[in-house]
């Protein structure tokens, strides 16, 4: 199950609590940090946490060290879209493809192993299962527009 879980946004809180069997294993993306009150619902759920997030310096967001080992995905608090010669409007945040990677990654693994459990004999490790994506060619240099 995928769910969006904001600290801040009651409902998605209450439906959470509601919902989510206690000590369930939750797989947390989050954006930055870890909100005090999502932490807290963890708490009172004795939910088995592993978070995959990005450093926050404002203290509501600070990771307990509880959550030992947290995967860091290595961007810096407020990052933002970038201009890309040729393209007409900055895009992709170093956050937003750090946390595809980590995605799907987990995806990955997660098929990797079930497939795994299906089979009598070992799967290849899942970088090796897929062909190389063929060269779209050289890129088009679209005007960029004010």
């Amino acid at each position: 199950m995928v769910l969006a879980l904001v600290g801040t946004v009651a409902a998605q809180m209450a439906s959470f609590a509601r919902d989510i069997p206690d000590g369930a294993l939750i797989l947390r993306l989050d954006a930055y940090g870890l909100h005090r009150d999502v932490h807290d619902l963890f708490e009172r759920k004795k939910q088995r946490v592993r978070l995959i997030t990005a450093e926050n310096p404002r203290p509501e967001f600070a990771v307990p060290a509880s959550y030992a080992p947290v995967i860091d995905l290595g961007y810096a608090h407020g990052d933002a879209c970038v201009w890309i010669d040729g393209y007409p409007i900055p895009i992709l945040p170093a956050s937003g493809i750090m946390q595809v990677a980590a995605y799907e990654s987990v995806g990955v693994e997660a098929q990797t192993r079930g497939a795994a459990a299906r089979c009598d004999r070992p799967l290849p490790s899942p970088h090796m299962t897929h062909a190389p994506v063929p060269s779209a060619g050289p890129r088009k240099q679209i005007p960029r527009t004010t």
